[in-house]
């Protein structure tokens, strides 16, 4: 068994040229068969401990970086193909520009891995564990780079997620985040790699891989401990209802259906209560009401409807005088035309809600991405909204769900999170079950409830261990009453440390390898 092993590492490592740089693309595409929706989460460490192997084989450190530039190059464009869905949604929208963009996009992204393999290949030295300890840290840092808002901001289907389908594997973001349980899973891939070794001792090539075991076990043992313990209490003095119309995006913006949207939304939540009773709260998606809520009479005509109950909607704003103004925004409303507060979305969606480098793009005739003359404009930031009658809450719009660690205040934390969306941009593809994975994982970091509502996608509710209480599948029109699931009494460790843990564990594991590796090039120049 040890031989054949061996056997199948020498046939990696002694790829070249062409079928190399195929390998790494294929491989890459297995690596993404273990995001959401695919649940082969095995995929990726099979994929990792391949393309190791190959990185073994390297000769000259240059190709290191064309590795991971074709590793990447399969990963994205197989778990993102479904992003050309959201150009085919806009009318306006020349259908031969969608591939273009997103291959524009996934050539982007694909040198963020391409630079984790190059540094790696640098540091090499003999031993796997070191390898896989430099390796894990430079593809979180990597990682990192993508999503930070100073460089990419594209923090999208993060390494941690391949664990989407196991709530007890997931629960190790509680302890350090989503980048530090990416960082994890790649260390214990890589420890892997050695027992396809056939040059190592016996020993080492069984020692290895079983560090990588007990890693897994580890976090398989803290969540199943955490879970046997995770009870959810409600408030039990609130009924919420979330609304989910399923309308195409195709019809969404089309003037002649816009009454007709609306209308649906009121109607469908004025139905008759549920076991639960009527409805305190009721939830619109992003951009429901798609007419000015700032003008009194469109107010007090949709409050009309629900007169003694509060609303929260999604609604573009836009001003003109004495400058321009348009943002993403949601609403509170009550009363005959009352708005309790307005949240202002701060992460804007590239090339959706903004055009990065508008007068290039314009030029080439590309301003049709983000249709109109204008962006819309940054919010402040994130918020907690106390109103009376509701909770105190974070308010998210869409894609600012997504970003790790920066979804609620907690000097100030609120009692549950709302992320209010509009997948129908995505159509029924991977996007949406990707996006309502990562809601799930902000609700296990911050220990608190999401609400999610979507025009289409996936509506739910979301207890503070991520765990999905009730829910209204993609393509579905539906309507959801529910109790409010309580948060957790005490912070999670990444609330109460935040980024602490994955910059103290990429630090450590970088030192250990690159410092391993600088001492085995000091051997060698010594030998020499």
């Amino acid at each position: 068994m040890m031989e054949q092993f061996a056997e199948v590492g020498r046939f990696f490592e002694k790829a070249k040229g062409f079928w190399a740089y195929s390998y790494c693309l294929f491989l890459g595409v297995l690596s993404a068969l273990a995001f959401p929706p695919y649940p082969f989460f095995p995929l990726f460490f099979v994929a990792i401990v391949l393309v190791l192997l190959m990185l073994s084989g390297v000769e000259k450190i240059s190709k290191a970086f064309w590795y991971g530039f074709f590793f990447g190059l399969g990963q994205f464009g197989f778990s993102l193909s479904w992003i050309s869905n959201s150009f085919a949604a806009q009318a306006e929208v020349p259908t031969w520009l969608a591939p273009i963009m997103v291959s524009l996009l996934v050539i982007a992204l694909s040198f963020f891995p391409a630079m984790a393999f190059l540094i790696t290949r640098l540091l090499w030295h003999t031993k796997w564990f070191q390898r896989a300890m430099a390796f894990a840290s430079l593809y979180a840092i990597f990682e990192i780079l993508r999503s930070w808002e100073g460089l990419f901001a594209f923090p999208w289907n993060p390494t941690s997620l391949v664990w989407w389908p196991s709530d007890i594997m997931l629960q190790s973001l509680s302890l350090g985040g989503s980048y530090s349980l990416g960082l994890i899973t790649v260390l214990a891939a890589g420890l892997f790699t050695a027992l396809f070794d056939g040059r190592a001792s016996v020993k080492h090539r069984l020692i290895t891989p079983a560090l990588g075991l007990v890693l897994i076990l580890g976090l398989a043992g803290f969540g199943a401990l955490r879970l046997k313990g995770a009870t959810v209490t409600y408030k039990e003095d609130l009924v919420v209802r979330l609304v989910q119309p399923n309308i195409p995006q195709i019809e969404k913006w089309d003037p002649q259906y816009l009454r007709r949207n609306l209308e649906k939304y009121i109607s469908m939540s004025a139905a008759p209560a549920g076991p639960l009773g009527r409805p305190d709260i009721i939830i619109w998606s992003e951009t429901a009401v798609p007419y000015d809520l700032e003008n009194t009479p469109t107010r007090s005509y949709i409050l009309s409807n629900f007169p003694d109950q509060v609303l929260l909607t999604g609604s573009p704003r836009q001003v003109l005088e004495p400058t321009p103004e348009l943002t993403n925004s949601l609403y509170v409303l009550k009363g005959e035309n009352e708005i309790l507060a307005r949240y202002d979305k701060s992460h804007l969606v590239p090339f959706g809600e903004k055009l990065p480098l508008r007068a290039t793009f314009e030029f080439f005739g590309l301003n049709t991405l983000a249709p109109g003359s204008i962006d819309f404009n940054e919010g402040p930031g994130i918020r907690t909204l106390e109103i009376d009658g509701v909770p105190s809450f974070s308010p998210l719009v869409c894609y600012e769900i997504i970003f790790p660690g920066k979804v609620l205040i907690r000097d100030d934390r609120p009692d549950w999170i709302l992320n209010i969306t509009n997948d129908a941009w995505f159509g029924d593809s991977p996007g949406p079950r990707q996006h309502f994975e990562m809601t799930r994982a902000r609700a296990i970091e911050e220990g608190t409830p999401v609400l999610r509502v979507a025009g289409t996608g996936i509506s739910a509710v979301i207890d503070p261990f991520g765990r999905v209480l009730s829910k209204i599948e993609l393509g579905e029109e539906g309507i959801l009453d529910t109790r409010l699931p309580e948060k957790t009494p005490q912070l999670s460790v990444f609330a109460s440390l935040s980024w602490g843990p994955v910059v103290a564990l990429t630090l450590l594991f970088f030192g250990i390898g690159a410092g391993s590796g600088r001492a085995e090039r000091s051997r060698k120049e010594e030998n020499t």
